[in-house]
């Protein structure tokens, strides 16, 4: 909670603060193939059926089901990383793969605005916690289904 807090404070002292409207690709690098060739392949999707429709068709993430739209997110509950990408990336554009602790994760911006309203510390941090607890969540859950998919075995006749 300390660090969320300290992290929030030196972020709000910065500069302009944006509310996103975002959608995802989460995706993994399978075993036999490399990051090139999944990329290309997601990039190529992308090209012909768009971005909505690749995130139904490759997504590993729950928001597949939506066509990968996450909603709306504000920049204080992102992670530095995300940050950075986001701000080189023109609305209606997607960013380059990003890490995370589940794969890697592209990120289309539908829509952004500024947040021109005061801030309370004390509720964005309420909202980072609360935020990072569902993130960790859904990173277990996927490890877990992870786990169940290498222990599984199905034998058909």
């Amino acid at each position: 909670k300390n660090y969320l807090k300290q992290n929030l404070e030196r972020r709000l002292n910065r500069e302009k603060k944006y509310e996103y409207d975002l959608s995802e690709i989460l995706f993994e690098i399978e075993a036999d193939k490399s990051m090139e060739e999944i990329l290309k392949k997601i990039t190529k999707s992308i090209k012909l059926i768009g971005f909505e429709n690749t995130a139904i068709k490759y997504s590993i993430s729950n928001s597949s089901k939506k066509g990968g739209n996450i909603g709306k997110i504000k920049e204080t509950l992102l992670n530095q990383d995300i940050i950075t990408e986001l701000k080189k990336t023109k609305i209606g554009n997607y960013t380059k793969p990003i890490e995370s602790p589940n794969g890697f994760i592209l990120l289309k911006i539908n829509s952004k605005k500024e947040m021109v309203y005061e801030l309370n510390i004390n509720k964005e941090l309420n909202e980072m916690i609360e935020y990072e607890k569902n993130n960790q969540l859904n990173q277990f859950s996927l490890l877990f289904y992870k786990r169940l998919k290498q222990n599984s075995k199905i034998n058909e006749y």
